[in-house]
């Protein structure tokens, strides 16, 4: 599986319901990277760098988007399996 960057900050509701899809599919994600937008000024920057406003936002090898979106995060975490 190809690595996938999922971009949150603590506050948001849909960030936790991400986090939360992640952990109850461990054969999915066991190679995500979670990175706290609101934790470092490195990291704030590298989210804005893929366009992003908004969290959370995801970004894999060949699909980036912003959003809570449990489908499509399961379709890509699927197809590359």
């Amino acid at each position: 599986m190809k690595p996938v960057t999922v971009y949150v900050t603590h506050s948001c509701p849909f960030c936790r319901q991400a986090l939360q899809w992640l952990s109850e599919h461990p054969e999915t994600s066991r190679n995500v990277h979670v990175q706290f937008v609101d934790n470092d000024r490195s990291v704030l920057s590298e989210f804005r760098s893929h366009g992003f406003s908004g969290v959370p936002a995801f970004v894999a090898a060949n699909d980036q988007w912003s959003g809570w979106d449990p489908g499509r995060l399961q379709r890509m975490m699927l197809d590359d399996a």
